[in-house]
């Protein structure tokens, strides 16, 4: 069984194609594309009742790209943060342009996300820990919430507002085109995250390729499992990612062992070229996996062996100490950098088509692959969500 994308030609020409555009001057971005009013505001719910908020840019009629995009915004308990940050909303547009449905939301306590269903929400265990620091009053529990409130401990379940994206962009797969709209297709997902949100984009998609399908029922034997749920994710895009989230420490050497050594999914790093610690935190993730990679920077692909390569790389832009979203910003040529990547991860992916059955008449569960008898119910049959992600279970610890 074969996992991942398969490439039709080595990825060392993305680093000299990329090498080429941007070998002249870059021009000022004045005559890009703005935000506009493509961008319909949206509301979902994740499993555990937050009311997430966003906006979703269909896919033109007559687009020609068979994905669709997933944008995860920065976000810190100092300053907050939301999906309108920075140029978030440029990259949308420009990403909508090239025929890509995209879909951009609000973290739970961010932005507009700050209602909840009230039984559903605090039902959940770990959901008391965002509480207000007055206390939970079980008779008149709150009706909302607010990031101001969450402990540090609390901030790595947004992965749940991940998944409750994803089934977003799932209902509109099978769902017939709106008027005026092209089809979509959530089984080509491309997720793009900045800073602690490419972090919980980072986790997500490890929880993706533990995430299985039960497909056999057989008394006496050990349940049978389909292929990953991760199978779905094109590639990912991190914008200066972070090693924690709120000083939460994440085992990335842990979730790259999976990602790129496993299931070979293409992640493209992304930082400025005067970001010192930025580097060096990259090349140490992606030595921990490939010993012998050096920094590709914007240029130097003909340093780069095709097989030490694969899919995942780093890239530098170039003239500037800034981090995250704010890459995408000014003149500088992070917009159209990401555009590429992914063009170029698309030509060369083995086309995913999307499941034609009901989620509800299957049970899913977590599955470690080295230790498939301890996997943990994610969800039973015909219940309609999957649940929240058990982070202390398997996710969160070691390195």
């Amino acid at each position: 069984m074969q996992f991942g994308n398969t490439p039709a030609r080595p990825l060392a020409a993305l680093g000299i194609g990329l090498a080429l555009l941007f070998a002249t001057a870059v021009p000022a971005r004045s005559a890009d594309p703005k935000p506009d009013e493509r961008g319909k505001r949206v509301t979902f719910k994740s499993s555990d009742g937050v009311d997430l908020v966003g906006s979703y840019y269909a896919a033109p009629k007559e687009g020609k790209k068979d994905a669709c995009v997933l944008l995860l915004h920065d976000f810190s308990k100092k300053t907050g943060g939301d999906s309108h940050v920075d140029d978030l909303d440029t990259l949308a547009v420009s990403l909508n342009d090239d025929g890509f449905a995209v879909l951009s939301f609000d973290f739970r306590g961010h932005g507009e996300s700050k209602n909840i269903g009230p039984d559903v929400f605090w039902s959940t265990s770990h959901n008391r820990l965002a509480a207000p620091s007055t206390g939970f009053n079980i008779k008149a529990p709150p009706t909302t919430i607010d990031a101001k409130t969450f402990p540090a401990a609390y901030y790595p379940h947004l992965i749940d507002d991940v998944s409750g994206a994803k089934a977003f962009l799932d209902r509109k797969t099978a769902a017939p085109p709106e008027k005026d709209t092209g089809k979509i297709n959530s089984a080509n997902l491309i997720v793009i995250g900045s800073g602690q949100g490419a972090a919980i984009g980072e986790m997500w998609l490890f929880s993706q390729y533990r995430l299985r399908r039960q497909v056999g029922l057989k008394p006496n034997r050990a349940p049978d499992y389909d292929e990953p749920e991760g199978k779905d994710i094109a590639c990912a895009v991190w914008l200066t990612p972070t090693a924690h989230v709120e000083g939460m420490p994440l085992p990335h050497k842990k979730y790259l062992d999976e990602l790129e050594t496993t299931y070979k999914v293409p992640m493209l790093y992304v930082y400025g070229e005067q970001d010192a610690a930025a580097k060096t935190q990259t090349l140490s993730w992606l030595q921990s996996v490939m010993p012998t990679y050096k920094l590709l920077g914007d240029a130097d692909a003909k340093a780069h062996p095709v097989k030490a390569l694969k899919f995942t790389r780093d890239w530098e832009i170039k003239g500037t100490k800034l981090a995250g979203s704010k890459l995408l910003g000014g003149d500088l040529p992070t917009i159209k950098t990401i555009k590429l990547y992914v063009d170029q991860v698309l030509d060369e992916r083995v086309p995913h088509e999307p499941r034609k059955v009901d989620v509800e008449k299957f049970p899913y569960a977590w599955v470690d692959p080295l230790v498939p008898g301890q996997a943990i119910q994610a969800k039973a049959i015909m219940e309609e969500k999957i649940k929240p992600i058990p982070l202390r279970a398997i996710y969160m610890g070691g390195q």
